[in-house]
This record gives C-alpha cells, structure tokens and sequence, in this order.
C-alpha cells in the first residue's frame, strides 16, 4: 500500500518468511533488527509488523528508494520510525560502525 512500481530486486523474498524469522531468532518485542544489505527492505517491512526496531542500509539508489517508500508505508509504523541510510559503494568499515553506535546509543538515551 502506497508503494508505486513493482519489486525488481533480484534476490525478493517472502514477506511471511522473513516475518517468521523475525520471531525464530528471538529478537525481543522493541528489539532491534539490522540489515546492513537491505535491498528491496522487506527485512524492514517483516520487522515493522513483528514490532521490531528496523535500521537499514543499502548502496544502490533503485532499491534504497524503492525501500524507503515500503518502510515509510507499513503499518504498524509508530512504534518507531525505521533508520536506513544510503551508503556509497566503498564507504569504509569505520563509517558504517560509527552509524550503528549512534544509532544504538540513540535507543539506549530513549530508554531512560
């Protein structure tokens, strides 16, 4: 819903496959789930709806775009805005790490 164009990444996979494995890996209601190769962001979609915190990131413009438009339009949505970013095809490792810590120190300031 509220999503135009069709899903032409390659690898798709189930909405109710990665939903499952939202709740095999045990990752706690509120938890967060990372996707560091979000592709087409149904990852983030199947977390949204497990009521799970999604952080995404994906290099190629058609599926960052194409995912965010998903991710913005799941419902289920005010649990918590998804955090996906546009990485450049050789960002180094530290960048990406620095991006997780944030975002990680970020949720923790939101508990308190």
């Amino acid at each position: 819903a509220g999503v135009e164009g069709e899903n032409t990444h390659p690898t798709t996979k189930p909405l109710s496959l990665l939903r499952y494995l939202a709740r095999l890996t045990k990752t706690p209601t509120g938890g967060i789930v990372f996707d560091p190769f979000m592709g087409s962001g149904t990852t983030g979609v199947a977390s949204i709806l497990e009521e799970r915190k999604f952080y995404g990131i994906e290099k190629e413009e058609e599926y960052y775009n194409f995912a965010k438009q998903r991710l913005y339009h799941t419902e289920n949505l005010p649990i918590r805005e998804p955090v996906i970013l546009k990485s450049e095809p050789s960002v180094p490792i530290e960048i990406i790490e620095a991006a997780v810590d944030k975002a990680i120190k970020s949720l923790k300031d939101d508990d308190k």
